[in-house]
């Protein structure tokens, strides 16, 4: 059986683990299950599910509400720690310019009033676990963001630009099936330099 998926997002209260000047550490995915259209779908976070190479080379950005034009950083690493995903971010310059629209929405991360974090991933592989639940055993995350209110599961899931659909097969045996499917990302010329230049 195959299906086409869109990148997903999930939300997480914004649990602040370490800070300093300049960067944040804080959870952003763990293994909480989440209604699907095809199902309840579980991020595994065993070793080696997630793939975080984008993250860990910087190329994730740290957004506003999920938009590309509301830049807080850049996640420079991320790991896993207890079945949670854990990212390192950087602070923007613009966030110590007093005054500035980053600068503003720094210190409501840092009072606790944006409490909210979001991620936008694709599923790489999915396996039907024994209890009928869609565990994704190889996912990839794209985009982080601080949000102010978390997105309606029901509208504009994976409506992104940036990033097309991918069929991914589902093994009903138990056994993770291997793919050879393109995953490259669909970037419009503009988006491409922007992600090229951060």
């Amino acid at each position: 059986m195959s299906i086409l998926l869109p990148p997903l997002r999930r939300e997480l209260p914004f649990l602040v683990l370490d800070s300093g000047r300049n960067f944040v550490d804080f959870s952003f995915s763990s293994e909480f299950a989440v209604e699907r259209d095809f199902g309840t779908e579980i991020l595994s976070h065993a070793d080696g599910a997630p793939d975080f190479s984008r993250i860990n080379n910087s190329s994730c950005p740290w957004l506003f509400n999920h938009n590309r034009d509301q830049y807080l950083g850049i996640i420079k690493r991320a790991w896993l720690d207890k079945k949670k995903g854990i990212c390192r971010a950087e602070w923007s310059s613009a966030s110590e310019v007093e005054g500035s629209w980053a600068w503003t929405v720094r210190q409501d991360i840092e009072k606790g009033i944006l409490p909210n974090t979001s991620f936008l991933y694709q599923i790489n592989k999915l396996q039907q676990g024994r209890s009928g639940q869609m565990v994704a055993t190889s996912w990839t995350p794209y985009e982080i963001s601080t949000v102010t209110i978390p997105a309606d599961p029901t509208v504009g899931m994976g409506r992104s630009e940036l990033f097309k659909s991918k069929l991914v097969v589902i093994d009903k045996g138990g056994k993770t099936v291997s793919t050879e499917l393109d995953n490259d990302l669909e970037l419009e010329p503009v988006e491409a330099e922007r992600l090229r230049v951060r």
